[in-house]
């Protein structure tokens, strides 16, 4: 067993755990652009001053904002452009900009006037889950989960913060990992104040 803080998709408006699914308003100087010219999608946002309180210690900056990225195309196909398995040119194509991690300390906010996920609030729930299952759920976690492959260079200077099941987006966007089932996870590389996020996705 280990320890996880779930993301509990709400409707309760209430709700302000500091992790916000989609939206139009992301935590970003000027909205970010695939290499392609075509801006990136809003995933979710995470104000780490009131989510850090809530999941295990060292997982999070203790304060600042980040906004999650990723390329999406309703009408293409575009997986591969967003996908790690351990291939260092999959890595390349991910860094060059198809997916994005925006990290600020003032919490200052820029808008898009594209396509944008739905804002859904997210509750968190801490709970455990069994070290041989293979989670298809949204979470924080100090471990790595089962599923997750080929990160070995990644750990030498990145920490695993979270992921993030497609299917846990609100319509019409299950499938904004590429696949309904598909997996997106952050990692993030804190080294003094500079504070660099990773984001990509896997597939079965």
């Amino acid at each position: 067993m280990y320890e996880i803080t779930q993301f509990i998709v709400s409707d309760n408006k209430n709700v302000d755990s500091g992790l916000i699914i989609g939206g139009n308003k992301a935590y970003v100087s000027k909205w970010p652009i695939n290499p392609k010219g075509k801006e990136l999608l809003h995933l979710f946002s995470i104000d780490c001053e009131k989510v850090t309180p809530q999941i295990a210690d060292g997982i999070l900056p203790k304060t600042g904002y980040l906004s999650i990225f990723s390329t999406y195309d309703s009408n293409d196909y575009f997986l591969d452009e967003i996908t790690y398995f351990g291939d260092e040119n999959e890595l390349g194509l991910i860094k060059s900009g198809f997916t994005f991690v925006s990290y600020s300390l003032t919490g200052s906010l820029s808008k898009t006037n594209e396509d944008f996920i739905p804002e859904t609030k997210v509750d968190l729930l801490n709970t455990k889950i069994n070290s041989e299952d293979y989670p298809m759920i949204s979470f924080f976690s100090k471990d790595i989960p089962n599923g997750l492959t080929g990160v070995d260079e990644i750990l030498k200077n990145y920490h695993f913060v979270c992921q993030v099941y497609s299917a846990d987006f609100p319509l019409p966007f299950k499938d904004v990992l590429g696949l309904s089932d598909a997996i997106g996870y952050l990692f993030i590389k804190n080294e003094g104040n500079n504070i660099e996020g990773l984001f990509f996705v896997q597939t079965a």
